[in-house]
């Protein structure tokens, strides 16, 4: 009964004692907070600047699961290859994939079994500059190929699937000399495209575009899709939020500042075409720049599940 009595008496002594001094009772533990710094690192998060309209979503969307397409063949890759891309040769079938393979010379090509297209000339730029068509020009030639494509059945068949025309850029450019000039050498275009689900992007389609009209690149990884049910989805101001421990975790030096220019709800496949997948993610897809504590801007573009857990 003394022991606890003394206790007592102590504890209401260590407590009075900043007050003999005139000192607010909060003194004692104000002095056991981190180090300001500390605090910083503990506890700031980036200040997240908003550089864009928020889209309008609804509160669910589709759950799309992928299928097999089974009129994917031996006999029709081959005959792909050789009337889409000049291409023969032997037909593989790597181990652990979910597709075809062909090389021929520098060319490869894969095709998987749910529909998507890998293809590569090989080609290899020079210095030199290369006759290329303009942006009109090397649209429609795109355009045109995806058409012949879309005739082999690849795509995916649902009524709400289409194709839509993004942007073309500069593909890959060299830089050189030539007397006391600095001079460009343009080597291909790129023309991207959206393939659509109800309006939400499931997949891409890139063609590269080189001399003459040339098709060097083809890639177009989409899959055969199907409705079944429906996922019910946050907000992107929510997605907003999650964004700002995501930049604080990847970054190299700590991020002052997080700015969204864009941020729009995509379907997103997380495997490689020659992979299996169950289904389509919902995400937020948010292109960023990061500005960190030296003043330096570093573009960030990350995906956000849109689940709701």
């Amino acid at each position: 009964m003394l022991r606890r009595k003394m206790i007592i008496y102590l504890s209401v002594l260590l407590v009075l004692t900043p007050v003999a001094f005139g000192l607010p009772l909060t003194y004692m533990f104000t002095q056991f907070k981190p180090e300001p710094e500390y605090r910083l690192r503990m506890y700031e998060e980036p200040e997240i600047i908003i550089n864009c309209v928020l889209p309008i979503v609804p509160n669910e969307v589709p759950n799309l699961i992928v299928n097999r397409k089974e009129d994917i063949t031996e006999n029709m890759v081959k005959k792909i290859a050789e009337e889409l891309f000049n291409m023969t040769g032997e037909l593989k079938r790597p181990d652990f994939t979910e597709a075809y393979y062909l090389h021929d010379g520098q060319q490869m090509l894969w095709i998987s079994d749910f529909g998507g297209i890998w293809y590569d000339s090989g080609f290899n730029p020079t210095d030199s500059s290369v006759e290329l068509p303009n942006y009109t020009i090397a649209r429609n030639i795109a355009q045109k190929f995806i058409e012949k494509v879309k005739s082999y059945n690849l795509f995916p068949k649902d009524q709400q699937v289409n194709v839509e025309y993004e942007n073309i850029s500069v593909g890959e450019q060299s830089i050189f000399f030539s007397g006391t000039t600095i001079e460009k050498a343009i080597h291909y275009l790129n023309v991207d495209f959206a393939i659509n689900f109800d309006k939400l992007r499931i997949a891409t389609i890139t063609v590269s575009i080189g001399e003459n009209g040339r098709i060097i690149s083809f890639q177009g990884f989409w899959r055969e899709v199907m409705e079944a049910g429906i996922i019910k989805i946050i907000k992107p101001e929510i997605a907003i939020e999650k964004l700002q421990s995501i930049s604080y975790g990847r970054s190299t030096l700590k991020p002052q500042k997080v700015i969204i220019n864009q941020i729009k709800l995509i379907y997103f496949d997380d495997r490689g075409m020659q992979e299996h997948q169950d289904h389509l993610q919902p995400v937020y897809e948010c292109e960023c720049i990061i500005v960190d504590q030296n003043g330096e801007q570093l573009p960030l573009l990350e995906r956000i599940s849109a689940n709701i857990p």
